[in-house]
């Protein structure tokens, strides 16, 4: 579905490209510009300049588009209580909840495709976490209260379904945070 792919000055050229066109199609009035220009600038800063050791920045595709991006941070790397942090998602504006409304683009199927897109990020970042990272926590944050309400959601079927004791984890949510030990 989603293949996750660590981001780099040529797939954050492809996104800036592909969100304009969508931002254009879409309209200043339904979406304000500025908060994805910003985050496409931050970004480029962070991968062009900044280049700090301990920060990574990912992205999913599908069929060559860029749908979303995360900022993944390694808090003590080397340390036995290393953990992850993801401190920003960003998904395509043609998923944003504001957009209106068509045939082919409800509010209900945005909503369908960002719970995906923060599912493919969880399990994602844990994979990150197990295979390349050494980190014993995973904590993701959610940009506002629909990300907070989602990872209630997540904790909620995850504990239905008996998902921390199948696979050892901890699963807990601090405000807008989910806090996730393994």
């Amino acid at each position: 579905m989603y293949e996750l792919k660590q981001l780099d000055v040529n797939l954050l050229q492809a996104a800036r490209s592909q969100w304009s066109e969508q931002l254009d199609a879409l309209g200043e009035e339904s979406i304000p510009f500025n908060g994805y220009f910003i985050y496409l600038g931050y970004t480029e800063y962070g991968l062009t300049i900044n280049n700090a050791p301990n920060l990574f920045h990912y992205c999913f595709t599908q069929a060559d588009q860029v749908i979303a991006m995360f900022e993944l941070s390694v808090v003590h790397p080397k340390a036995a209580d290393c953990y992850l942090k993801v401190l920003s998602v960003r998904t395509a504006p043609v998923f944003d909840t504001r957009a209106p409304d068509t045939a082919e683009n409800t509010f209900l199927m945005r909503m369908q495709k960002i719970t995906q897109i923060y599912s493919n990020v969880i399990f994602s970042v844990l994979g990150l976490a197990e295979s390349h990272f050494s980190a014993k926590m995973v904590k993701i944050y959610g940009n506002n209260q629909a990300g907070a309400d989602f990872f209630a959601n997540f904790i909620a079927a995850a504990n239905q379904n008996k998902l921390p004791e199948r696979f050892g984890y901890d699963l807990n949510r601090y405000g807008n945070w989910l806090h996730i030990s393994m």
